[in-house]
């Protein structure tokens, strides 16, 4: 049992560690509401607060060691202040940009505290860690998130440690800051990575299918965001070629009578054909597919196309009929799509997919018009609305 639990949770922690949706999934959602602008002043307005810090910073420098007090301090205010009119100017960033503000924040915090002036002065930047270091953990992944808590420990702790080690003016000081950096460090290393966490269990229940354990309706509009977008925002220079340009398959599955089992049978038995034959769609696709149930005892399959579309979704459809220890023979009417992805889709790729999800769909309901246990391919012309032609 302790086993069991032992390899269910480095399964979780595998899942959160590998998990690509971090930036995808919240600025989508913030996008869907009104308050998607509200959620890039609060975010710009930051840059503020470290702008009126320094400024206080500047009047206690004033007259001791400025200028060069001053430019100390403005290495930190500047980026801040560019922060806050990139927010607040321009359009959301993407995935990359996100990362270079961060990473361009967390430099000048480094620098800033140690070359500071005054040891205490400096430590205000800390409070600049810890912000950056919640702004990743709501739209970053944990990469990211563990990186800035290394450089959080090191930021931070080298205010102490050259205070400790006699480059103070006060004796006391080295003690002070200490105490001072205590709580900016735990936050950053050790509060956001569990906040972090726990805000992903969430969303994965909330993306998951309670009965097969696929991704529901909510996780499928999530993943399409990953496979629309996954090479979006980044420089083609950092992009493999292999996800340059990508075709992607979409297959709407709907078992044929399954109506029919729940009125004979019950749904006892309903649900365990829902259960097996989500785990052979889950088999005959590919590792890297996302199979989800949208309803009932309809499902999804989006995946990278490596062979013909008629194979992939016969082999979609001899899985379901492979499906044993059911009181009837199971068959699923398939409609399939395709969409192609690249740098610049000429429709945009979220859009390219939705419209190929919908295209796969009417093809599913084809292949039931035509009786069931068969596959429709949707094909479409270039700047034509798409049209479903039987295979």
């Amino acid at each position: 049992m302790v086993k069991s639990d032992m390899k269910d949770s480095g399964q979780i922690f595998r899942s959160w560690w590998g998990d690509r949706l971090h930036y995808c999934w919240p600025v989508h959602a913030a996008g869907d509401h009104s308050f998607r602008w509200r959620l890039k002043v609060s975010i710009g307005a930051v840059g503020i607060v470290v702008v009126s810090l320094t400024g206080i910073t500047l009047i206690v420098v004033a007259g001791r060691e400025a200028p060069a007090g001053a430019a100390r301090v403005c290495l930190l205010a500047v980026p801040s202040a560019l922060w806050t009119l990139r927010w607040w100017l321009l359009p959301w960033p993407g995935e990359f940009e996100s990362l270079l503000w961060v990473a361009l924040l967390d430099v000048a915090v480094g620098i800033h505290n140690v070359i500071a002036p005054d040891p205490v002065l400096g430590a205000t930047g800390n409070a600049l860690l810890v912000a950056t270091g919640a702004y990743l953990a709501i739209f970053h992944g944990p990469r990211a998130l563990l990186v800035h808590a290394g450089w959080s420990l090191l930021s931070i702790s080298a205010l102490p440690t050259l205070a400790v080690l006699g480059y103070s003016r006060s004796g006391d000081i080295g003690v002070t800051l200490v105490m001072e950096s205590v709580s900016p460090l735990v936050v950053a290393c050790c509060v956001l990575p569990v906040v972090q966490f726990c805000c992903w269990l969430f969303r994965r229940d909330a993306h998951t299918d309670p009965l097969t354990g696929l991704a529901n309706r909510r996780g499928l509009e999530c993943h399409l965001l990953r496979h629309a977008s996954s090479v979006q925002g980044w420089p083609r220079w950092l992009t493999p070629c292999g996800r340059q340009h990508r075709r992607f398959y979409f297959a709407a599955v709907d078992i044929d009578g399954f109506k029919i089992v729940n009125d004979h049978y019950g749904h006892s038995v309903g649900d365990e054909l829902l259960i097996r034959t989500a785990r052979q769609l889950r088999a005959a696709a590919d590792p890297d597919a996302l199979v989800a149930r949208t309803g009932g005892d309809e499902f999804v399959v989006v995946g990278h196309l490596r062979d013909g579309m008629d194979a992939v979704a016969e082999r979609l459809r001899g899985a379901i009929t492979a499906v044993t220890n059911v009181p009837v023979a199971v068959t699923a009417s398939i409609g399939v799509a395709l969409c192609d992805t690249g740098p610049a889709p000429g429709e945009g790729g979220v859009v390219c997919c939705r419209r190929r999800l919908r295209l796969s769909d009417e093809a599913m309901y084809v292949a039931k018009r035509l009786g069931g246990n068969r596959v429709v391919v949707a094909k479409s012309t270039p700047g034509e609305d798409p049209s479903v032609l039987a295979s």
